[in-house]
């Protein structure tokens, strides 16, 4: 942390820069996150005081229920924030958006429109992948408030390297700045030996179908015929609709955990003694997972699916699936890497992968160029 602290202190100040206010989903410290998206944009303001003298939250709503019950929840949500907006002071102030789009996206466009007339610098932020999907299957008012809100912005960010290009088609020319999700470099870890007791596999996040879950087990269980002291943890909430889904997958065998959502610190001791992370989602709002980052920073080798970002996080540190539904590559590989030489070389390199591009080391470095071309 010392060092990241060093770095930051090197980084000079913005002019003009006072107070940056990230607006949309986000955690509150010191309590579970929902999501991967609050809990990224938490991080995302802790780095931006060190950025500006205040970075404060306009937060959306954590609301369950209907869709009724949902969207009284929003409309009181973007009603207060579209007065803090016009109320506020814009004098040296940066909104920072990153919206939720789809049907959100008409709301969301007139908050951006108000800041630009109140007079604050806006960033607009994508933090999902998939907003290029979203665009081309959207209705017209969807892709034209999308790319209006792009438009009045005076500055892009994206949260995976493949939206470079799409973004260049939507609004050329436009400053835009990679700033993908990041761990604080105080939580690397490197192995310091291999565990021969296992292998030990593990998911975090939503057990869910769409995430992954079901397709964890089939994996877990193939691979179990070729090394039988393979286990599997689940650590997330569960989706109800997935238990019977995971019963008829074999997800009752007694050597599959079921953790639930467990506090920040535990989930990281779980993956200090886990061997790979499983992480085979076809979500359809998959963009680059806080739970890959954190698994790979600890040293757990990843298997992933080709889907959102994940394949350009892992890039040649773990294995990639094409094909959720074929994993005999996946148990194949894993079978071979499974022997002290390969994993530790592997586990290392997972944990040099993200300390080289996905620490907030690099995401300081992005967000102080990212508000400075906000303020040129």
């Amino acid at each position: 942390m010392g060092e990241t602290m060093d770095k930051a202190a090197a980084l000079p100040p913005i002019a003009g820069l006072r107070k940056v206010l990230i607006c949309g989903p986000v955690a509150e410290a010191g309590k579970p996150a929902r999501g991967g998206f609050e809990s990224a944009n938490l991080r995302m303001m802790t780095l931006a005081r060190r950025l500006a003298a205040e970075a404060d939250p306009l937060r959306y709503p954590e609301v369950e229920g209907g869709a009724l019950v949902k969207a009284v929840a929003y409309l009181g949500s973007f009603c207060a924030i579209a007065l803090a907006i016009l109320f506020g002071d814009a004098r040296g102030a940066a909104i920072h958006f990153t919206p939720l789009s789809k049907h959100f996206m008409p709301w969301e466009c007139a908050l951006i429109l108000l800041a630009r007339l109140k007079g604050y610098r806006v960033v607009f932020d994508i933090r999902a992948g998939s907003q290029r999907r979203l665009y081309l299957a959207g209705s017209f008012i969807n892709r034209a408030t999308f790319r209006w809100g792009l438009r009045l912005a005076h500055v892009v960010a994206y949260e995976g390297r493949p939206y470079d290009a799409f973004l260049e088609e939507v609004v050329p020319g436009k400053p835009r700045f990679w700033l993908p999700n990041m761990i604080p470099a105080s939580e690397l870890k490197a192995r310091a030996g291999f565990d021969a007791e296992g292998p030990r596999l593990v998911y975090v996040g939503l057990v869910s179908e769409a995430k992954g879950a079901v397709a964890a087990v089939k994996l877990a269980r193939q691979l179990r015929e070729r090394l039988p002291g393979t286990v599997l943890a689940f650590i997330g909430r569960r989706d109800p609709g997935a238990t019977p889904l995971l019963e008829q997958a074999g997800g009752d065998a007694p050597w599959i955990e079921y953790a639930g959502a467990l506090p920040p610190a535990e989930v990281y001791a779980r993956l200090d003694r886990a061997h790979y992370f499983i992480f085979l989602s076809l979500w359809r709002g998959e963009g680059h997972s806080n739970a890959l980052t954190e698994a790979m920073a600890r040293g757990c080798v990843p298997v992933v699916t080709r889907h959102g970002f994940s394949a350009d996080v892992v890039d040649s540190c773990g294995f990639i699936v094409d094909d959720r539904d074929s994993i005999d590559g996946a148990v194949d590989w894993i079978a071979a890497n499974w022997n002290a030489s390969d994993w530790t070389a592997s586990s290392r390199a997972t944990v040099a992968r993200i300390a080289d591009n996905f620490t907030d080391r690099q995401a300081l470095r992005n967000l102080h160029a990212i508000y400075q071309a906000a303020f040129a």
